[in-house]
């Protein structure tokens, strides 16, 4: 854990891009989306976190972490995205998504991400996390990636296996779809991350999206499997990491995000896959169990206990 604190490889920033929904809660609306969760487990690791997004002048600021900043700064829509989750006696959940205002995905087009010099002004991060909440262009995640060839990058892509349907429910999309879409842009990132919960056959696509081809790169593949862990794909190989034992979970709702921000933040600086993993479903758990404003790396390993 010592030599966690003190390493030079630390991250100490992060760009976030794609969706930060409002959530639609039963006590009104806050912030949500994959970049929201991440900076909360990063504001407590040291971390600062860019987000790029469309947002609307509706959207609750204020109920940010300090170590998030979002570009565009200034909304240039009235309306955000909002996302409601709704959980059954089971844990199943449904969702509901609404794009509003915000129908376009941001594009590497924005000025304000752009210094004089026409360069991307988060192009130096250490962690870029590609998180659209939505199916968008192969081709655009391609570009995004390009343009951070320091950066470790994490694809997070749920999105891809939904679809918004005119009532707003969030449901699957076809099979043939999502495979195509995830062929095309795998080899941009050097982890990929989703849950057995985004796409029907999870650890067989995990496998499969792992697999090198030739002449080719592929990433490591990670599926989380909620209570059970998680499974890590190197080149098809797939090995489990099982979870955390914890008393209570009050809301899971940004679980996955938040694994992702843990697993990214080890990977960084060990560059072991299974290392990661086992620190990021104890980070995961630990908050889970006691809350996002308990979290600290020393607590984290107390609470494992097997993380050497």
């Amino acid at each position: 854990m010592l030599r966690v604190e003190q390493s030079e490889l630390r991250p100490k920033s992060a760009v976030v891009w794609g969706d930060l929904p409002k959530d639609e809660t039963s006590s009104g609306f806050k912030p949500g989306g994959p970049g929201f969760y991440i900076a909360i487990v990063y504001e407590k690791l040291g971390i600062n976190v860019t987000v790029i997004s469309c947002i609307g002048l509706d959207y609750p600021k204020e109920m940010l972490p300090s170590n998030l900043k979002i570009l565009p700064k200034n909304p240039g829509v009235q309306k955000s995205m909002i996302y409601r989750n709704i959980y059954g006696e089971d844990g199943h959940r449904i969702q509901y998504a609404y794009l509003n205002d915000c129908v376009d995905f941001p594009s590497l087009a924005l000025k304000e991400l752009l210094d004089d010099a026409g360069f991307l002004l988060t192009e130096d991060q250490e962690l870029l996390f590609v998180a659209p909440l939505r199916p968008v262009s192969p081709k655009l995640v391609s570009s995004i990636c390009k343009k951070f060839p320091q950066s470790t990058k994490v694809g997070l892509i749920q999105g891809w296996g939904r679809q918004i349907e005119e009532d707003g429910k969030v449901t699957k999309r076809k099979k043939a779809e999502i495979v195509s879409d995830i062929e095309k842009m795998r080899g941009d990132f050097e982890i990929i991350i989703f849950s057995d919960e985004d796409f029907d056959n999870a650890l067989e696509c995990g496998k499969d999206w792992s697999m090198v081809k030739i002449g080719g790169k592929a990433p490591i593949l990670v599926v989380t499997e909620n209570v059970n862990g998680c499974t890590i794909f190197t080149n098809g190989v797939g090995e489990h990491i099982p979870a955390y034992k914890i008393k209570e979970i009050t809301d899971p709702t940004g679980a996955g995000d938040r694994f992702a921000a843990f697993f990214a933040y080890m990977y960084r600086i060990t560059g072991d896959p299974i290392y990661s993993a086992r620190f990021a479903n104890a980070g995961t758990a630990y908050a889970l169990q006691e809350g996002n404003g308990s979290i600290q790396l020393e607590k984290i390993f107390e609470f494992a206990g097997d993380l050497i």
